[in-house]
């Protein structure tokens, strides 16, 4: 985040006057649900989110944006949980660092959250902490964290780490692992080192985080001889965000300032989590289709049975669309695009999709991020079912087209309950979008464009053959639908409660047809590609 501190100094400053959104407001749609955010509390950003052992999601995030108040005036930190999967949350606690002797709660932001997965010194597994970076040139530390043992109710203070030494220079950015010896690992930003204008490094504890050592750079060149403030600007790796892979690889993205690296993010794997390779190596640029990833990196491994697991990257300036990540199941070797849970309205000068959070639960991807609505940023949730090398979005709109014969799924604009669904000619029109609304699990809920009525087995039918109808929305397992990608890129499409999948009466290719569920069979008219809209 320090990255760009610089560009933005001169700014307008904040409302000096901000106040706590009473209640998280709940609002589906392709831009996810709003948990926190109004034109008071205006310029919340750099979320960080975890997901707790019993399933909860914990998140925090700055409630200010520093580069356009001087630095000064940050807030308390509030932390909201869901125990939904993400649709509903509340506020669960809140940590104001002034109350502990020596930390300027002005001068402490960009925070870091990691869950034990297992235990580590005296602390179970479940423990949590939180980080965060301290700016002000009076403390002896650079970094500060406090831990929870009650899933985040409440907060105790830990430990401090990355002494600040004789210099101008502060360390930032804190990212948590546990190396495969079993010692946790701290990473982050350093531009506290004689001859580095930043570097990643890492500081390992043998005690679950009491106390830190063996400090060590791991990203960054040095040059002895130049001076911060004196000499043009060095290469500045920073923002190291760290995830295991599914055969145990450590991967690190990061992101890479000045020097012409124009804040491209690259990539490194570790056997280890501590031994990275050459730390004079730019890394693995993450780049697909004619598009990059640039600045504030967030990262997950999602579970696919891959060996490597599939990773999703996004970053802040990402050259794709802002619906859209990278996503990679060679260890970050090669790149593709994908959708992305949230749509992420980028805006630096707010702080708006600055340095959001991946979680992978299984085949979910839930993002935490933020977006500027025009007036202020509001925190935002969003999740996705990842199928194969698609990810299907809640609150994002699909026509759903036959593979065998082209046509879409849609209704001739019947606005009644009741009204089969048939094949029609792609028209555009509303009666042929449908909107996801993700369930539990790995379900959605199909909802018409024009009538918002959900696709539906009428009374709950087991029967192959029965043919598909809209109904009112009830969200039962009859209306739940999971989307089974096949070798071609098509999907089929389930129902939770029969069992069955979406097929064509009488396997007809012929428009106007009725839409039926009927059992498995390797036919193209039970197969669909999902266009959205």
């Amino acid at each position: 985040m320090n990255t760009l501190k610089k560009r933005f100094l001169l700014l307008p400053l904040l409302l000096a006057a901000m106040v706590l959104f009473a209640h998280a407001a709940f609002a589906e749609g392709p831009s996810g649900v709003t948990i926190y955010g109004d034109e008071l509390e205006s310029k919340g950003f750099y979320e960080r989110m975890v997901l707790l052992p019993n399933g909860d999601l914990l998140a925090t995030w700055c409630r200010k944006f520093p580069v356009i108040t001087s630095w000064r005036g940050m807030r308390p930190f509030y932390f909201f949980k869901s125990s939904d999967q993400g649709k509903t949350w509340e506020q669960c606690s809140e940590l104001d660092p002034e109350a502990y002797e020596g930390i300027s709660r002005s001068k402490v932001g960009m925070p870091g959250l990691y869950v034990f997965p297992q235990r580590l010194g005296e602390y179970p597994a479940g423990t949590i902490l939180f980080a965060v970076s301290d700016w002000n040139a009076k403390s002896e530390y650079c970094l500060h964290i406090w831990r929870s043992t009650d899933d985040g109710a409440t907060w105790e203070l830990h430990s401090s780490l990355a002494p600040r030494g004789a210099g101008t220079g502060s360390a930032w950015e804190p990212e948590f692992a546990v190396s495969a010896d079993g010692r946790l690992v701290c990473y982050y930003s350093d531009e506290t080192q004689k001859g580095y204008d930043q570097c990643i490094a890492y500081e390992v504890s043998e005690d679950g985080g009491e106390t830190w050592g063996d400090y060590t750079v791991i990203v960054g060149t040095c040059d002895p001889d130049w001076l911060r403030g004196v000499d043009t600007a060095m290469w500045r790796p920073g923002m190291p965000r760290v995830t295991r892979l599914s055969d145990g690889t450590y991967f690190m993205a990061y992101e890479n300032i000045a020097a012409g690296h124009d804040g491209i993010v690259a990539c490194r794997t570790s056997e280890d989590g501590l031994s990275w390779g050459d730390p004079a190596q730019t890394g693995m640029p993450v780049v697909a289709g004619g598009a990059s990833a640039r600045q504030c990196p967030e990262i997950a491994c999602v579970e696919d049975g891959s060996r490597y697991g599939r990773l999703v990257l996004r970053g802040m300036n990402d050259t794709c669309a802002p619906n859209q990540c990278f996503t990679s199941t060679d260890a970050g070797q090669t790149w593709q695009l994908m959708d992305a849970p949230l749509t992420a309205v980028r805006n630096e000068s707010r702080g708006s999709g600055w340095s959001g959070t991946f979680i992978a639960a299984g085949n979910c991807l839930y993002e935490l991020n933020n977006a500027y609505n025009g007036s202020y940023n509001e925190i935002r949730f969003g999740s996705g079912v990842v199928c194969g090398d698609r990810l299907i979005a809640d609150g994002a709109e699909y026509k759903l087209v036959n593979a065998a014969t082209g046509y879409c799924i849609g209704n001739r604009g019947a606005q009644q309950m009741g009204a089969r669904l048939i094949l029609q000619q792609d028209t555009g029109e509303a009666s042929q979008q449908w909107r996801t609304r993700r369930l539990a699990g790995d379900a959605f809920l199909l909802l018409c464009g024009a009538s918002n009525l959900a696709l539906d087995v009428p009374e709950g039918s087991l029967e192959s053959g029965a043919r598909i109808w809209q109904w009112n929305p009830n969200e039962t397992p009859a209306q739940s639908w999971t989307f089974v990608q096949a070798q071609d890129g098509t999907f089929r499409i389930k129902n939770l409660k029969s069992g069955l999948y979406l097929d064509i009466e009488n396997q007809s290719i012929e428009c106007g047809e009725n839409l039926i569920q009927s059992e498995y069979a390797d036919t193209s008219t039970q197969k669909w590609r999902l266009v959205r809209s």
